[in-house]
């Protein structure tokens, strides 16, 4: 059977790319969906655990595995995938995007996760008009305005102390007693003037008409109160999103795929790899490993059924 492409790859993380950057330089026919170039890692504004980079951004790094990939011949397109299907043992698989059908002989799922929400009233109805889940790309669009973090790790840290560059000011919204993160970047948000931080809350509620006007915390002893600011951003972690696979692989109970050490699922000619699997740690450097575990055993498979 004669397929659109020898390797389809979902995702554009350091996985996805990794692995097109080796299939695309052993001429194997590669094409990569994703709805964005970086995955998590573009959205950390600087990467400082990288071997052999000592400080780079996110956003230019994954642009670097972007071009990387390219060149090496993988093709990029971007679409949403709605569907898989398996087509049988050594005949391949077939995707459906929004936009058409591809077919291959393997595939590659490295489709990373996505952003944990609050669940509350008005997230929804105000993502993109005063909610945002990312720091480093959207902080620029809150100069001079009034803003709030919610979360109490690392990830909510960054994003604070990120806001406080062009922020008026930043309320930083913790579930907890206190944060949890890196001890330099803790004490950095904990005596910023431009920051106040506020303990043992729950976000309730965001309020606004057109664009977001207030958010609405509970403290512990349940006593409400409304804060008015223009900006919320969400920082509360990472999600699996492995729903739209269906049956074709297993799960933990977090939702990752679970994989073997060369990065099989159940389904033979599917493989899996970075932060969507139940890799170790969700690190840039460990997701590119596993990306390049994937290409690595997918051409051997291609090789084995040639």
């Amino acid at each position: 059977m004669k397929h659109d492409y020898d390797v389809i790859i979902i995702g554009a993380g350091g996985a996805g790319m990794a692995a097109a950057i080796y299939t695309g330089r052993y001429e194997l026919k590669t094409v990569v969906f994703t709805k964005d170039i970086g995955g998590q890692a573009a959205t950390t504004e600087s990467i400082e655990n990288y071997p052999g980079i000592e400080k780079i951004g996110g956003i230019e790094i994954m642009q670097n595995f972007h071009k990387h990939a390219e060149k090496s011949g993988a093709e990029f397109k971007f679409e949403t995938v709605t569907k898989i299907e398996h087509l049988g043992e050594g005949k391949g698989f077939k995707i459906t995007t929004e936009a058409e059908e591809y077919t291959s002989e393997v595939l590659i799922v490295a489709a990373g996760m996505k952003h944990r929400k609050l669940g509350v009233p008005g997230e929804d109805t105000f993502e993109g008009k005063g909610v945002a889940y990312c720091a480093t790309c959207d902080a620029p669009l809150f100069k001079d305005k009034v803003t709030a973090v919610v979360g109490g790790g690392n990830s909510a840290l960054e994003a604070a102390e990120f806001l406080s560059r062009v922020a008026t000011k930043v309320y930083g919204i913790v579930r907890d007693g206190d944060y949890t993160g890196e001890a330099k970047l803790l004490d950095t948000v904990k005596n910023h003037e431009k920051i106040e931080i506020i303990y043992e809350s729950d976000t309730v509620e965001i309020k606004g008409d057109k664009f977001v006007e207030g958010i609405v915390i509970k403290n512990k002893a349940g006593e409400q109160k409304e804060i008015p600011i223009q900006g919320v951003f969400v920082e509360i972690g990472w999600q699996a999103d492995t729903e739209w696979l269906g049956d074709l692989v297993e799960r933990n109970k977090w939702g990752e795929i679970i994989v073997t050490e060369k990065t099989e699922t159940k389904t033979p000619g599917l493989y899996a790899a970075g932060d969507i699997t139940n890799i170790f740690t969700k690190q840039l450097v460990a997701s590119a490993g596993q990306g390049c575990l994937a290409a690595l055993r997918a051409i051997q498979y291609i090789r084995e059924g040639k």
